[in-house]
């Protein structure tokens, strides 16, 4: 027995699903007597979901997307769908697709959130945006594309920077790497996540007998590229494109703010480009060890650049790694000093931790390297 809401979903699961992560089919069973459907419906997906981690053990609850057995956490579930159910003999069985996530020593990221300079997207051709005046429009992207990571990955968080815009090509032949390792700093990010928008274009109007048009539609290219704060380096890119009805005349201007624009065929499109946008990031990036900086050294307390907001507890023993300076870029030290950090002390994106015994109490300086990987706890 499937019913409208099961259809919908099950509809929604055949027009495609969002690719955040390894999408997982499961199986989860209750009990109808006794209790509601819906009681049921959730109890069966929990059931579901605790398979994910490879424990036949039954969760009856799931907070904030974290499975849990006692206190620790076992799998992180990104989203789930309910593509079929029905009851046999009073049991209710549901059928789900789900993105699961192990939390395990196996991943350097886990537990952890990097983060990540969203600036303002560059538009190459800023004369594309003459039609619906979506001058804007580049500041739109960033923000979507920022309040998305924010709300909904899982290992990054952004650093909205709208003040921004660059031509990441010309800066990278000016000044190779030291352009990135600079924004970081200064914003306290490990990542740049560069948007290059190269198309905005709209279908011209086609008349038919004399007085009506066709449909139009209008196009959205763009690449995405991320940057390493640390090396400079670029370390990943991707092309993505998309296209949606254009519902309106050349001389129109179009709030880009307005419900009407992004409720429209192409916003949505925009929203979904963008939506793939971050979850290919998260995916991405999540498995990455989470990178900091030294701000200040004092005896055998060390202060960097990373807070509860990256996963930093206390309690965590991060590794310190000496770096050398020069005029292009900070290098790892061939055969560099190595110790431990026991942190002890965490606000929202700093923290202080204190030096292990037979550690080094005057090697360390403002801008070494400060390690956290998810096998260290």
């Amino acid at each position: 027995m499937i019913n409208r809401r099961t259809t919908a979903l099950l509809l929604a699961g055949c027009l495609g699903m969002p690719a955040w992560g390894q999408w997982t089919t499961l199986t989860g069973t209750a009990p109808v007597a006794g209790q509601g459907m819906e009681q049921a419906r959730q109890q069966a997906i929990n059931n579901a979901l605790s398979q994910a981690s490879g424990d036949t053990m039954v969760v009856e609850t799931l907070n904030n997307g974290v499975l849990s057995q006692g206190s620790e956490p076992l799998s992180q579930v990104g989203q789930y769908q309910v593509i079929a159910e029905h009851v046999r003999d009073d049991v209710l069985e549901v059928t789900l697709q789900a993105d699961v996530r192990s939390i395990g020593s196996q991943c350097d990221g886990a537990g952890f959130r990097q983060a990540i300079t969203v600036p303002r997207a560059q538009v190459v051709h800023r004369e594309q945006l003459v039609p619906g005046s979506l001058y804007e429009f580049d500041a739109a992207v960033s923000r979507l594309l920022a309040n998305t990571l924010n709300g909904e990955a899982r290992s990054l968080f952004a650093h909205l920077r709208p003040d921004i815009s660059f031509d990441s090509n010309q800066l990278n032949q000016q000044y190779q790497g030291a352009w990135a390792q600079e924004l970081t700093i200064k914003d306290n990010s490990q990542y740049i996540a560069v948007v290059r928008i190269d198309d905005v274009t709209v279908d011209p109007h086609k008349p038919l007998l004399g007085w009506f048009s066709y449909d139009r539609n209008r196009y959205f290219g763009a690449d995405l590229s991320v940057y390493d704060g640390l090396s400079g380096q670029l370390v990943w890119q991707n092309r993505y494109r998309a296209q949606g009805d254009w519902p309106y005349e050349r001389t129109d201007a179009v709030n880009i703010a307005s419900s009407q624009f992004w409720n429209s065929e192409y916003g949505q499109q925009i929203r979904q480009t963008v939506t793939q946008m971050a979850q290919d990031l998260d995916a991405t990036l999540r498995c990455r060890p989470l990178n900091g900086r030294v701000l200040a050294v004092n005896g055998e307390r060390v202060t960097f650049n990373l807070g509860s907001r990256h996963g930093v507890r206390v309690g965590d023993r991060l590794t310190l790694q000496s770096r050398q300076q020069d005029q292009q870029s900070w290098w790892p030290q061939q055969n560099g000093k190595e110790d431990r950090l026991l942190v002890e002390q965490v606000q929202r994106e700093q923290a202080i931790g204190r030096l292990q015994t037979g550690a080094s109490y005057t090697a360390w300086q403002p801008q070494d390297l400060v390690r956290a990987r998810g096998q260290s706890r």
